[in-house]
């Protein structure tokens, strides 16, 4: 089962088509733009150039007012609040209260006060209502070993204090990202209650569109109780194109199931479907498998699990403001057709259930909440109804613990830990919300380079551009950012030529025949200089060149009286270097993107999960993983995680359809970090952020591969969570080996003794049974009717002669789990015989019947998705080594052969019958 990734090239290509990137969105128009007053604007860089399209946008028609964020000196009085209202400046409110992260606060505004507001003693900065949302790359990985690796799997066996399974209950999670899809069955909780199904043609396997589900319990396979599956294939999530089939066969844990209610072969989801939130699953019923015994089978006596609440506890559209709330409409909500990225991170943060289904997440048990950016394409810089910081707010409001930045972008930022952007990070993180983002994905492409140029003199540097047309792709815009410590703006002039020979000045900026420039320039608080532009070819107006095979070249003139190093990366408009790069002298160094670069937030680099792409090494550090130090010599990176494994997909706003896909990028290490952050906030949940952190450092790990740490590349080295969570490494532990016997024949009236004594530890074979700890389900309902204690039987009275099923779970002291299944089959009580039946004939009869069991016993020796190795050579067979349903006899203790018995018994009884016929 092995993909070849497609190239980043490639994906990069895709990822600026169906992802709408902001930054090839923002500019179809013509832009000559300079900073007003670059060194001491209270503008940031970025909004200046927005303002400048915006202005300048010929046929683009925007509404008159737009949100922004101010940071202000100091909370605003109601007299400042008042006469600014009175200038068309309107604070953001929800519930009445202002819109603010610490000293940042959300306004709306129009262009004609911007001027206004920046002569106020009170601003400090304005700057634009949302980042630049580059959406990482995302590169096909293979199911992996993730879990394996970050020690999730032992991790799930502990407890909280409450005795709680350690699986994020409890705590809930902001995702800021491009959407989700609502509606795939991995964000269901499995609460929707145990079903039976029908084998209606009597094989013994579950075949979806000929068995049933018995919904109303009546042991009739129904009109609507017909099940079909629903997905298990993996997908390219960019085209929507089945990669791998699930198969003809129901496999439990790939695939899912849902009764066909209305016949129309599709489940029928949401509100125009006629569903609303009272609806399990929003939908028509939908199930997952208990395959008690893991043998992927579909056995006799095995239930279905009905999904029911929504682990989404509501979506924020960010841009819009509109919200979706589970309870209230969130089932009304319209999946985005850039919705793969965010349903992917999802399904890595709280996807699938442990036990149940093959892809599962690091925190299943936690809340999610979506900030989803997909609304605000494709244009994004524009007509914003509120600011990113109401979505925070809103989250706030939900109880979010652990924030997910998941985007980033190298263009327009400081990127020193000072700028506007990081100090909000800054300020959640003190308000008490851990803030989690990735370093990005801008490692070994190329595009980024450190320049020298002597005082007083100019220097060339060579870039290099690929004509992509056969890619089905044109590229027009080149952005670049070029970033220095304590330098000034208006000491550099920028020229960059084409490969036809035309130059443009980029800086400081002017009119350029030929060309369209917008540039802008400015000086961070933490004295760190910049200079932004973006540039592109022009042959008439309205006409555009697109990128050629060949050569440009970018001029730096230093007229400063000394020499000055200039880090410098370039783009194009899918957000990466995947048509335009440096021609030589690239580095990997400094590749850490905003927001990574916030001083309080844990930034997560990529290691190799399972795939090793070329110049890769196993276990090694992901060639595309952003590096430190930060362009003031921080770290940057806090910790990395591997990137490679499968979770949930939705391919072309194809929603609800229960496919994977291979997920790669820091997007994919980053979900693990903030889940594995979520687990040790159940653990501990009076943590502070800064203790988070400092726990996270010091139980990340390292070895020969990452080197002494931290360092630039790893920053404190391996996420290990179990580390994290108990201070140690994880014990080697095999499951327990779940036995259930019985003594039966069970009669009605009587008790029935239930015995899981033969149950086994398979790592401590010489030590006694106690070491387990069992429980049980007496009607296989779902819920566990007795404790989990040490005894191992268990006595229980048969009051009716209705078959059912007990479940029996084993677990160990690591928290390894096994489950076993024994139908019980009442019967009534034998017959007396007359006082002048022959005694000896039919007492042989009654204890013949009563060895008759045909009970069928179905358990398991690996049932846990703890387990990872197979049973023991040496260890204790029982019945179902070969999984299925068995069906047990219990051992003829008898000399004589049933059948002779049967002769001898009725001739006794002929004889009897003449004997008192006769004459006496």
């Amino acid at each position: 089962m092995f993909f070849q990734p497609r190239s980043v090239l490639s994906t990069a290509r895709i990822v600026s088509v169906l992802f709408g990137s902001i930054l090839a969105s923002l500019i179809c128009f013509e832009l000559n733009a300079k900073s007003p007053s670059a060194a001491s604007s209270k503008l940031s860089p970025d909004l200046t150039i927005r303002l400048e399209q915006r202005r300048k946008a010929p046929t683009v028609q925007y509404g008159e007012s737009f949100a922004a964020i101010v940071r202000l000196t100091a909370p605003p009085t109601e007299a400042l609040i008042t006469a600014w209202e009175s200038k068309g400046i309107h604070f953001e409110r929800r519930n009445t209260k202002l819109v603010s992260v610490g000293s940042f606060y959300g306004v709306i505004i129009t262009e004609n006060v911007v001027d206004f507001l920046s002569a106020q003693p009170e601003v400090v900065a304005i700057f634009p209502p949302v980042p630049r949302m580059v959406s990482p790359i995302i590169d096909p990985g293979p199911l992996t070993k993730v879990h394996e690796i970050i020690t999730t799997i032992p991790t799930w066996g502990l407890k909280d204090k409450g005795g709680v399974d350690m699986d994020g209950t409890g705590v809930t999670l902001v995702d800021i990202d491009s959407g989700i899809d609502v509606f795939h069955p991995l964000f269901f909780r499995p609460d929707g209650g145990f079903y039976s199904w029908i084998d209606t043609n009597g094989n013994g396997q579950l075949d979806p569109e000929i068995d049933a589900a018995d919904l109303d319990a009546n042991g009739v396979a129904d009109v609507g109780e017909t099940l079909l599956s629903l997905g298990g294939d993996l997908i390219d999530v960019y085209t929507g194109a089945v990669i791998e089939p699930a198969g003809e066969r129901f496999v439990p844990g790939q695939m899912y199931l849902y009764a066909d209610t209305n016949s129309n072969r599709k489940r029928d989801h949401g509100k125009a479907k006629g569903f609303d939130d009272g609806s399990l699953a929003f939908g028509e019923p939908l199930f997952i498998y208990d395959d008690v015994n893991r043998n992927k089978i579909s056995d006799l006596g095995e239930k279905l699990v009905r999904l029911g609440t929504s682990k989404i506890r509501g979506v924020y559209a960010v841009g819009s403001g509109k919200t979706y709330e589970r309870g209230v409409n969130l089932s009304e909500f319209v999946v985005s057709v850039n919705a793969s990225h965010g349903t992917g991170v999802a399904g890595i943060l709280v996807g699938g259930v442990i036990g149940h289904t093959d892809v599962v997440g690091v925190a299943p048990g936690a809340e999610l909440l979506m900030l989803d950016s997909s609304s605000i394409n494709p244009d994004p810089n524009f007509d914003w109804n509120a600011s990113i910081l109401s979505g925070f707010a809103w989250a706030k409001e939900h109880g979010a613990r652990v924030f997910v930045h998941e985007y980033g972008s190298q263009f327009g930022s400081f990127a020193d830990g000072s700028t506007d952007w990081e100090l909000v990070l800054d300020a959640l993180h003190d308000d008490g919300a851990v803030q989690t983002t990735a370093t990005h994905n801008f490692a070994g492409l190329k595009g980024h380079r450190d320049l020298e140029v002597p005082a007083k003199t100019s220097e060339t540097f060579l870039l290099t551009t690929n004509d992509l047309s056969s890619f089905g792709a044109k590229y027009y815009y080149v952005f670049l950012t070029c970033r220095w410590l304590n330098g000034d703006p208006d000491k550099i002039e920028i020229r960059l030529k084409h490969p036809d020979e035309q130059e443009a000045v980029l800086w400081p900026a002017t009119d350029n025949k030929g060309w369209e420039v917008a540039a802008s320039a400015g000086i961070s608080p933490a004295k760190t200089a910049m200079i932004s532009a973006i540039v592109r070819r022009t042959n008439a107006p309205n006409s555009f060149v697109a990128f050629p095979d060949g050569n440009w070249g970018l001029t730096l003139h230093n007229l400063s009286e000394i020499p000055v190093e200039i880090r410098c990366n370039v783009t194009d408009e899918t957000g990466y270097s995947s048509a335009i790069h440096w021609t030589n002298g690239s580095t990997d160094e400094g590749t850490i993107a905003t927001p990574g670069t916030a001083t309080k937030a844990i930034a997560v680099g990529a290691s190799v999960g399972n795939l090793t792409a070329a110049n890769e090494q196993k276990l090694g550090l992901r060639y595309y993983s952003g590096r430190g130090p930060r362009i003031d010599g921080e770290l940057g990176i806090d910790v990395t995680a591997p990137s490679d494994h499968y979770t949930a997909a939705v391919g072309n706003g194809v929603s609800g359809y229960g496919n994977y896909t291979r997920f790669d990028g820091t997007s994919g290490a980053l979900p693990l970090v903030s889940a594995a952050v979520a687990l040790l906030l159940q653990a501990e949940p009076d943590l502070t952020p800064d203790e988070v952190t400092k726990r996270l450092h010091t139980s990340s790990v390292s070895d020969a591969i990452t080197g002494e740490t931290p360092n630039n590349n790893w920053g404190f080295g391996r996420l290990a969570i179990y580390r994290m969570l108990k201070g140690t490494d994880p014990p080697k532990n095999n499951n327990p080996i779940a036995i259930l016997e019985g003594e039966f024949p069970a009669y009605v009236g009587k008790d029935v003794v239930l015995d899981a004594s033969r149950s086994y530890d398979p790592d401590h074979t010489g030590v006694s049974v106690p070491r387990l700890r069992f429980r049980w389900d007496l009607s296989y309902d779902g819920t566990w009717d007795t404790p989990s204690t040490d005894d191992t039987k268990l006595t229980i009275p048969i009051r009716t002669q209705q078959p059912f099923w007990v479940k029996l779970e084993v677990e160990d002291e690591y928290g390894g789990r096994a489950y076993a299944l024994r139908q019980v089959l009442p019967e009534m009580p034998p017959t007396q015989p007359e006082p002048d039946t022959a005694d000896a004939v039919d007492g042989v009869m009654g204890a013949d019947a009563a060895t008759e069991d045909t009970q069928p016993l179905l358990q398991t020796d690996t049932t846990s998705v703890n387990d990872t190795t197979a049973q023991p050579e040496n260890s204790p067979k029982n019945s179902s080594d070969n999984g299925g349903c068995v069906i047990r006899r219990r051992p003829n203790t008898q000399s004589v052969p049933a059948a002779w018995l049967l002769v001898l018994g009725l001739a006794a009884i002929q004889a009897h019958r003449l004997r008192k016929s006769s004459p006496k």
